[in-house]
């Protein structure tokens, strides 16, 4: 994955390597066999103790291609195996978290460095991205001081184009190091490798950067760039207005479950930016009449203005993959192309309209995004604006508030119905018994007495009947979610459609439940008192003279 980010503002520097080959083919090959003969116990050590060493053939392999040069200092390649070997120890040690590793490098040259921790990264099958940044560009054909420079000039990615598995893991950036950084808003480094202007003061400089501004907020767990646009798309004489969204879809896996929709194809070819796939919803798709490998057109409106106005861009998909995430509105008006084409038709160049970010906690992540907009503010040039979740969701958020005070209301009321009915079942037993209660008194009970036994089998019944409904509310709620299947299957219905999920999440809190069954104890208890009054106020006298 490469992007090429407008950051280099100062002129292009001259080629730190030349302007020609600076050795022969021996000259390099004797220089490289002078090295890998070489032993170097301290190297070893480090290896031995983290437990990690790269694979010696593929390590000389690349070395030979990339990092075999006439330098003026004995120092050569043998910082890729250390690169190798720590980052190995500290994904072993990081794996646990099962996030994704965010790893910066400062001064990419040939990209020898990033291709070893790429191999890290893919040795210990963890997911991770390299953000390497450089002030030489990425696709320019120049002389790199190799032995690739005897086949004439090439362009880093024509230098490197041996390892197209550990390139799929980097992200290469044009710009001046500093600058670079202040502008590109990496929010977490896990690792970082700082080799850009080799001076103390420069590498100092970007660690205190990194120290002080990257690692602040370790609570994103995800990001991804997209580009988002309306268009028409049509098969054959079907014509229909949809959304279409540009991304990348490993950077889209850490902030969405959308790859777990998909019902057919792969969302993986959305990443090939020479030809041009997209993903569209099932409904879509069942309207239109194709399926994956089927081609459609798709019509955006062109953003360069001509004589005539603006014009609208016609480009030609291939069906790669078909979701389906429960919503009607999204499975037929909602597609995903890749975000590199995405910038093709829309002609934004190196731009995206913004960046998605994942937060481990949801309810914090309005904060969370405020401060970290205040933080990227100051290092930026250009306005930055922030749209959180419940405001693009705001009208869904707002229905699931609202349901949820209803659905407390009508818990209060339950509570409040509950008591009532054992105040009503206390009048009626105290109406039943009153010759009983008189006798009572004639035999010496006080008001009092009458009184705390109406409170007292009151309150029993209070807490039979909370601890029984408890129970049972619990064991409902632990199976709520097969009761939910249950009658979904018997009866053809869909309760969750609109939620845009496939069960029913619960969540049992104990402070919860215990609220509650306090609140409704304390009702029953208040609600027992007027039929406790009405039994000690009872007239023995009046009572037993139609005895």
């Amino acid at each position: 994955m490469i992007f090429r980010l407008p950051f280099l503002k100062k002129p292009f520097p001259k080629n730190p390597f030349g302007e020609k080959p600076q050795a022969s083919k021996a000259q390099y090959l004797n220089l490289f066999m002078k090295t890998i003969k070489t032993k170097n116990i301290y190297l070893d050590n480090i290896e031995q103790k983290n437990g990690f060493s790269v694979n010696t053939e593929w390590f000389n392999e690349l070395s030979l291609v990339t990092q075999t040069c006439i330098k003026k200092s004995d120092l050569n390649f043998n910082h890729g195996r250390l690169l190798y070997s720590y980052l190995s120890k500290y994904i072993s040690e990081f794996k646990e978290n099962n996030d994704q590793l965010t790893i910066l490098e400062t001064g990419t040259a040939r990209g020898f460095s990033s291709i070893c921790m790429s191999k890290a990264i893919i040795d210990r099958e963890t997911k991770g991205k390299i953000i390497t940044i450089d002030c030489l560009p990425h696709n320019k054909k120049m002389f790199w001081n190799c032995i690739s420079d005897l086949e004439g000039k090439k362009t880093r990615e024509e230098l490197l184009c041996k390892w197209q598995i550990e390139l799929s893991n980097i992200v290469f950036i044009q710009g001046w190091t500093i600058e670079t950084l202040k502008r590109l808003g990496i929010f977490r480094v896990n690792f970082a490798f700082l080799d850009a202007q080799h001076t103390k003061d420069s590498v100092l400089k970007e660690f205190s950067f990194i120290e002080k501004e990257l690692y602040k907020n370790s609570e994103v767990i995800g990001t991804a760039p997209y580009i988002e646009t309306q268009g028409l798309i049509s098969s054959g004489s079907f014509l229909k207005g949809v959304y279409l969204y540009g991304i990348d879809p490993e950077y889209e896996e850490t902030v969405s479950s959308i790859s777990s929709h998909i019902i057919d194809g792969s969302l993986s070819s959305l990443k090939d930016d020479e030809n041009y796939f997209v993903a569209i919803g099932d409904i879509l798709a069942l309207q239109m009449g194709v399926e994956v490998g089927d081609y459609l057109n798709i019509l955006v409106p062109d953003t360069g203005l001509g004589i005539a106005g603006i014009f609208p861009r016609t480009k030609k998909f291939k069906i790669s993959a078909i979701f389906s995430v429960g919503s009607p509105e999204i499975d037929q008006n909602f597609g995903y192309i890749g975000i590199q084409n995405a910038s093709k038709l829309l002609r934004m160049g190196n731009y995206v309209h913004g960046v998605r970010l994942k937060y481990k906690d949801l309810f914090q992540s309005s904060i969370e995004v405020r401060e970290d907009l205040a933080r990227l503010r100051e290092g930026l040039d250009k306005p930055l604006t922030a749209i959180t979740w419940e405001r693009t969701y705001g009208t869904l958020f707002e229905a699931i508030q609202n349901e949820r005070f209803l659905v407390a209301f009508m818990l209060f009321m339950l509570v409040i119905l509950s008591a009532y009915n054992l105040m009503s079942m206390l009048v009626m037993t105290v109406n039943e018994k009153k010759s009983q209660i008189a006798i009572l008194m004639t035999m010496g009970a006080t008001s009092s007495v009458i009184r705390n036994v109406f409170l007292f089998f009151g309150s029993i019944v209070g807490i039979v009947g909370i601890i029984i409904g408890s129970i049972v509310g619990l064991m409902i709620a632990l199976n709520f979610g097969n009761i939910i299947s249950f009658i979904e299957m018997t009866f053809n219905v869909k309760f969750l459609k609109v939620y845009f999920i496939d069960y029913f999440p619960v969540d049992i809190r104990p402070e919860w439940v215990g609220s509650i069954s306090f609140i409704t104890f304390i009702f029953c208890a208040l609600f027992t008192i007027y039929p406790s009054k009405i039994a000690s106020n009872i007239d023995p006298v009046e009572v037993l003279k139609y005895e």
